[in-house]
């Protein structure tokens, strides 16, 4: 169950990672996205439930659209959107024979999101795909590159509440699997925003134009291919983290973030990359924090 609300998140409306959005309210909700983001978040001494070994987690990541959405016809819009980071796995006090050592492991991915409002307003509909590479750089080939996709509707109950459902296919090409669930977005005023987008949770606060507080729980983690002595093996981290947000605008749409919390429900799966178990382990919960820039509009 876990492993399925930590993908969840990638439904519709939150289509990359670190590319923090919600519909906005106007013209019967479109997609609001930021348009480029610089991050970096760290979990650190999370211990293993059957092993003395310790975890320390970092990541950094840039993301940004490519473009402005590009009509493609009626109501429709396409927007496409890359993706390039790094995690980096720190292991201490690991005993002799430990399944894994220090890893720095690598995603890029392409982005492509299709969106539409039919002529009643009250609809918005979208589809996302992504092909990933995510690779420990060792030896690239096939086993280090996975498809995902994704598809969704959300109806706007009323002017100030959205109610959807969305599913996808993840990790296609790659030990793949399929998941469906829920979405809701609520704007209760013009200084608050709450969502639900599959397993991230999102509740702002903006007490004046240059000022923000959020709540933000979401998973994080990722699916890599290593070699590990000429032999290719599937890294798989999942992980969430609630965080508490604080926000300041910089510059016009320039925005720094700087978030601190808990991180839980930490797992570390090592498995052949034909689906066979070779280590797996439940870790311990520790302090997750975060820092970013965020430019909202180009």
């Amino acid at each position: 169950m876990r492993k399925i609300f930590g993908v969840l998140g990638m439904l519709l409306a939150v289509p990359v990672t670190g590319l923090g959005g919600t519909p906005e309210a106007g013209d019967g909700f479109v997609p609001a996205f930021d348009a480029l983001v610089a991050s970096g978040d760290f979990q650190s001494d999370l211990k293993f439930d059957d092993s003395s070994a310790e975890l320390d987690v970092s990541r950094y990541l840039l993301a940004g659209f490519l473009h402005k959405p590009v009509p493609i016809g009626g109501d429709w819009r396409f927007l496409s959107a890359l993706d390039a980071g790094v995690t980096t796995l720190d292991f201490s006090d690991a005993p002799a024979g430990f399944a894994m050592g220090d890893e720095d492991l690598y995603r890029t991915a392409l982005h492509g999101l299709i969106y539409g409002k039919p002529a009643d307003g009250r609809w918005l509909v979208a589809g996302w795909g992504r092909a990933n590479l995510a690779t420990d750089f060792e030896e690239v080939d096939g086993d280090d590159v996975y498809f995902d996709v994704a598809a969704g509707a959300g109806y706007l109950l009323t002017d100030e509440f959205m109610l959807g459902l969305g599913a996808a296919g993840l990790r296609l090409g790659n030990d793949g699997m399929f998941v469906g669930g829920p979405f809701f977005y609520w704007k209760p005023s013009g200084e608050i925003d709450v969502s639900l987008m599959g397993a991230l949770f999102n509740a702002i606060w903006h007490p004046c134009d240059d000022w923000a507080l959020a709540l933000r729980v979401r998973p994080s983690g990722g699916s890599w291919n290593i070699d590990d002595a000429g032999l290719s093996r599937q890294v798989d981290l999942r992980s969430f983290s609630a965080r508490l947000h604080v926000e300041r605008r910089l510059w016009q749409e320039l925005w720094l973030s700087v978030g601190v919390g808990y991180s839980f429900a930490n797992e570390l799966e090592l498995r052949t990359t034909g689906g066979g178990e070779l280590f797996k382990d439940d870790l311990g919960g520790g302090l997750s924090t975060s820092v970013a820039l965020r430019l909202r509009r180009w």
